[in-house]
């Protein structure tokens, strides 16, 4: 049987990895591709028929609303959530008349998100190990070699600990007790011993991460080397991750460790927010506040050297509307004569290129001056 496959897009990098990671905690197998524009959806959709698109309203370009119809007309049997932070009530109503099956707001719950995809895509979301009900208790899992494949989060350690090579790796709540461990060696942890030192770091760090008043958490990573080990530590929400590598030859290097560690951080964010166990969104999943349009009216009369006749075409001209139809018909034609492979990282969209300066402006100022 052929995996399936989900589309999502959105134009926030931290929001579609979260998504990304939920996803394939329901099945590893999934196809999960993100896209960051209703325009670049289009092109994926004209070439791979996926079996569920989910997507924001607010979206550079085209929106989340305005890619419905047109994803639609093509495919009729798509499931489509929509998702918004926006506060307006009777976009639910619009969006299911525009043809999505499921509207859900942010913040996101991340348990009735996966039971929605899960459901959609007839996947069993139901199954929970007693590994997750003691974690939920509080209660320590330590690892047996025939429960190391179970995917719940006492797994997903020991999946960590092989793929780093790591001695121990311990989760322990803000109190600083043990909740989930793997260890090579069954080594103990002492929260007398560790619960002192670990909890006003990570507090610190909190502090540090709010100073700056970002829309999302940052994702951190602390390691300290010693001669013959190192030790990290890595915020997870209220959870934090200890581990302990045996440092020599044939170990990874700590900025590839760092990689696989942070790649794990919001894996494991996605399965406690599952399990209902964390207060916020993994990744403090943004919660994005309706903007109000920008005021495109101009003023004339500020140009004197302009006659009356020169006045009315130019202002005609300013105040123009775009044809509406035109840019229809000309991603109706991009959907239909579509030959880019959007997966080649050699390629760039748009909005990377503006950013490398690529695209044909004149006069960009720093938004920052």
């Amino acid at each position: 049987m052929a995996s399936k496959s989900v589309l999502i897009v959105d134009d926030s990098y931290e929001l579609t990895r979260v998504l990304q990671a939920a996803v394939l905690t329901l099945d590893k197998k999934l196809e999960v591709v993100v896209v960051p524009s209703a325009e670049e959806a289009m092109l994926m959709m004209a070439k791979t028929p996926f079996d569920l698109l989910i997507t924001d309203i607010r979206l550079p370009g085209i929106s989340g609303m305005e890619l419905l119809p047109k994803i639609r007309a093509r495919n009729k049997t798509v499931n489509i959530i929509l998702i918004t932070g926006l506060t307006d009530l009777s976009l639910e109503d619009k969006a299911k008349t525009m043809g999505a099956n499921f509207f859900l707001r942010k913040p996101i719950e991340m348990s009735l998100f996966l039971d929605t995809v899960a459901s959609i895509l007839e996947l069993d979301a139901s199954k929970k190990s007693s590994k997750i009900s003691n974690l939920v208790g509080g209660i320590p899992s330590v690892i047996t070699k025939e429960e190391e494949e179970n995917l719940n989060v006492s797994g997903t350690l020991t999946n960590l600990r092989q793929e780093i090579g790591a001695k121990v790796v311990w989760l322990i709540n803000e109190s600083g007790k043990l909740v989930a461990q793997s260890s090579k060696n069954q080594q103990t942890y002492n929260e007398q011993e560790w619960a002192p030192i670990i909890l006003p770091l990570l507090s610190t760090g909190e502090k540090f991460s709010n100073f700056f008043k970002e829309l999302s958490a940052p994702q951190s990573f602390l390691a300290y080397r010693y001669d013959q080990k190192d030790i990290i530590v890595v915020p997870v929400s209220e959870f934090a991750l200890i581990l302990i590598l045996t440092r020599g030859k044939g170990h990874l290097q700590l900025p590839l460790i760092m990689d696989i560690v942070l790649s794990y951080q919001i894996e494991i964010q996605v399965l406690l927010r599952r399990m209902g166990v964390l207060h916020a969104t993994p990744a403090q999943v943004m919660s994005q506040e309706p903007q109000e349009s920008a005021d495109l009216s101009f003023d004339i009369n500020g140009f004197t050297d302009l006659n009356e006749v020169e006045s009315e075409e130019f202002n005609n001209l300013f105040n123009k509307n775009p044809g509406k139809k035109n840019a229809d018909t000309f991603w109706d034609d991009a959907t239909l004569n579509y030959k880019y492979d959007l997966q080649n990282p050699e390629i760039l969209t748009y909005e990377q290129a503006a950013k490398l300066g690529l695209t044909p402006t004149e006069n960009i100022s720093d938004p920052e001056e």
